[in-house]
């Protein structure tokens, strides 16, 4: 099982080499078989043990839906962008889901809000500069899209965090899904940033590094967590 984990990181680096050196082919078969293969052992983990929970089923929606979006925005950007964004925002439902974060124990709901004070302040200071950019390049019609996909990869960031007050996940586990939100959340960012902002260098290739491994925490943990296996 674990040579599938070590074959998700040799295909995410090819994906990343393909990006710096422009090898359009490599990059078509790399981005959507990374994914492939990390829900591949994310499944085959979950058959080795029978206490894996059936939240784990809405991270592998997750991963699945991920999947789609990489092959949207590998297809003509303009024309399929907005599937792609549909896409990767059920994706982050479904991690919500899975996250089960609906209510707060009493004991956590002042660091909670901190903690959910925070992501909305720069998850606000980032939408509105992402406003601007795309009204300055006339593509209003994306603003409410974006506005709603913001706060639901802002909540989805919020719900992996919070792992971190919850007593049933342990600190390896949060540690992990939190890296992995972080960086999914950062790969968004920096996503949004390059097509509506401002292109800057290695952009993609930043894009698809800080992705790529945010899936792979955010999978590693989730599945840590619900079966106890790696």
């Amino acid at each position: 099982m674990k040579w599938l984990l070590i074959a998700v990181f040799v295909l995410a680096l090819l994906e990343w080499i393909a990006i710096a050196l422009g090898k359009k082919k490599l990059e078509y078969f790399a981005k959507p078989a990374t994914i492939v293969v990390l829900i591949t052992w994310v499944l085959a983990a979950a058959n080795t043990t029978e206490t894996s929970s059936a939240c784990l089923t809405w991270f592998v929606i997750g991963l699945s839906f991920s999947l789609l979006g990489d092959v949207f925005l590998l297809l003509p950007p303009e024309r399929w962008f907005m599937w792609g964004l549909v896409a990767f925002m059920l994706g982050h439902v479904a991690y919500i889901i899975g996250f089960s974060v609906f209510s707060l124990a009493d004991k956590t709901v002042i660091l909670a809000a901190i903690l959910g004070f925070i992501i909305v302040v720069v998850g606000v200071q980032i939408f509105l500069r992402l406003r601007v950019g795309l009204q300055i390049s006339g593509r209003d019609n994306l603003i409410i899209p974006v506005g709603v996909y913001s706060l639901v990869i802002s909540y989805m960031l919020f719900s992996a965090v919070y792992s971190f007050l919850n007593p049933n996940w342990t600190t390896s586990e949060a540690y992990l899904v939190s890296v992995g939100a972080l960086l999914f959340y950062i790969s968004n960012v920096l996503n949004a940033w390059e097509r509506f902002v401002s292109p800057f260098e290695k952009g993609r290739l930043k894009v698809m590094v800080t992705y790529h491994l945010g899936q792979i925490a955010l999978a590693v943990g989730a599945t840590l967590h619900f079966t106890g296996l790696v």
